[in-house]
């Protein structure tokens, strides 16, 4: 895929007017984003990458490739999911709003998020390992799970996700309530969960006895991503 983002960019002049014309690819392995100002570049940029592939006999996934916006809403979609994440623009007032390099305000705020295809597919990770895991006990099953749940958790960590943290710990609840009922379906709802959670200690815990517990999505800290300015290297020294 090397060389798809300079054919791209120039196919256009760097510049129209005082506005940068050339459009700024993204790309990580076979996954990228064009992105432009003006649909009709965009859809040029498609067509220059249709070409391109077809020379190494391969092309565009349909079903995956879209013409879309961060603002406003094309075909009913706003926003783009690229590499697990949704990149949306929300309209905001000029107390949120973001501003360019220079401090002009923009009139919007963008965030980034878990996309919800990411999240379905978590859960469904999650459920099945649970549901694998009906006989075994509950130190194994937590022993699954904290990867998983720190691996996902870690890797959405620098966006805007405190809220799908504590969604996807709400249903991971209650797939693990119908696992323990499922374990003693003649006990009644305050046993079970006192066995499994330990409510007399003052909060609702998923541990074992011995005392290992199940990583919460909520407890990672949400840590934003630090730009680092491209000619800098960790062989700079300064690595603060």
């Amino acid at each position: 895929m090397h060389g798809l983002e300079t054919t791209i960019t120039t196919a256009f002049s760097p510049f129209k007017g005082s506005l940068r014309w050339q459009p700024k690819v993204v790309r990580v392995a076979d996954d990228f984003v064009v992105l432009h100002r003006d649909p009709e570049v965009i859809r040029q940029a498609k067509a220059l990458v249709a070409t391109w592939l077809d020379g190494m006999g391969l092309a565009l996934k349909h079903s995956k490739t879209r013409m879309g916006h961060t603002l406003h809403p094309i075909d009913g979609n706003t926003g783009c999911d690229f590499l697990g994440f949704h990149i949306r623009q929300y309209p905001v007032g000029k107390y949120k709003t973001g501003t360019t390099g220079h401090g002009t305000p923009l009139g919007f705020k963008t965030h980034i998020k878990p996309s919800r295809t990411a999240q379905r597919t978590h859960l469904r990770h999650l459920k099945q390992e649970v549901r694998n895991l009906r006989g075994a006990s509950q130190e194994v099953l937590i022993t699954r799970l904290n990867p998983l749940i720190r691996g996902w958790s870690n890797y959405y960590s620098t966006v805007v996700a405190k809220a799908t943290f504590a969604r996807m710990d709400t249903l991971l609840y209650a797939k693990l309530r119908r696992w323990a009922y499922r374990r003693h379906p003649t006990k009644s709802a305050w046993w079970v969960s006192e066995k499994y959670w330990h409510l007399r200690e003052g909060r609702w815990t998923f541990k074992t006895d011995t005392g290992l517990t199940l990583r919460r999505h909520a407890d990672t800290p949400i840590r934003r991503h630090t730009k680092v300015t491209g000619t800098r290297s960790p062989y700079d020294g300064d690595w603060v």
